[in-house]
C-alpha cells in the first residue's frame, strides 16, 4: 500500500509519458533526491491492480509468513505473493536497505524475475548503484533488468534537507546544533 503521504500526489508530464510507455523503470539516485515521489506519481495514475511496496517491510512480512507451518498458511502466503506478482503495476520503494542475506535476495530475485518473464510493469527505486545491485542479487538478474527497465540515475542534493526547519535560538547553522561550548 502506498503510503499516506505520497497517496493524493498529482503526476506531472514525466510521470504521465512513463505511464503512457508502460516500461518497467530502475531509479537510481542518493538519499532524498525523489525518487519515492516521482514513483509515487506514476502509481497514482494507475487504477486498480497495483502495488506498492517498502521492500524492507514488505520482506520481513514475508519471512514471518514463510515460516507459518500450517498448510492454511502457506496457502495464504502464496496468495499474497501471487498479489504482488500479478498487479498491473509493482513499485519496490527502497530496494537494498533490507537485511543483506540470501533469503531476503532470494525473494527480490524471485519477484523481479518474474514480472520480467510476464513483462509486467515494475518500478524501483534504490540507493545502490549497478555494482552494488549485481553483488547483492546478482549480475544475470541486474543484466535482465538493463535489458528491459529505463534506467534513470537521479542527482542532487537531499531535498527533505533543503526544506528542513531549523529553530535557531542562538545557533547560526544546523551543524551547530547539539555543539557546547
Amino acid at each position: 500500500m502506498i503510503p499516506k503521504r505520497y497517496k493524493d500526489i498529482a503526476a506531472d508530464d514525466w510521470a504521465k509519458k512513463i505511464a503512457r510507455m508502460e516500461q518497467s523503470v530502475l531509479m537510481i539516485g542518493g538519499v532524498g533526491v525523489g525518487k519515492t515521489y516521482k514513483a509515487a506519481q506514476i502509481y497514482n495514475i494507475f487504477g486498480k491492480s497495483r502495488d506498492f511496496i517498502d521492500v524492507s517491510e514488505y520482506l520481513r512480512e514475508a519471512n514471518r509468513r514463510k515460516w507459518l507451518k500450517t498448510t492454511d498458511a502457506s496457502e495464504r502466503y502464496r496468495e499474497w505473493i501471487d498479489e504482488v506478482m500479478n498487479a498491473k503495476l509493482l513499485v519496490l520503494d527502497d530496494l537494498g536497505i533490507e537485511k543483506a542475506d540470501e533469503q531476503n535476495a532470494s525473494i527480490i530475485r524471485e519477484i523481479i524475475q518474474r514480472r520480467y518473464n510476464d513483462a509486467s510493469m515494475t518500478i524501483i527505486t534504490t540507493n545502490l548503484n549497478g555494482k552494488e545491485l549485481e553483488a547483492r542479487y546478482s549480475a544475470r538478474l541486474i543484466s535482465r533488468v538493463y535489458e528491459d527497465y529505463q534506467v534513470i540515475v537521479m542527482k542532487g542534493a537531499d531535498r527533505r534537507r533543503d526544506k528542513m526547519s531549523v529553530f535557531k535560538m542562538g545557533v547560526e547553522d544546523e551543524n551547530d546544533i547539539g555543539k557546547t561550548d
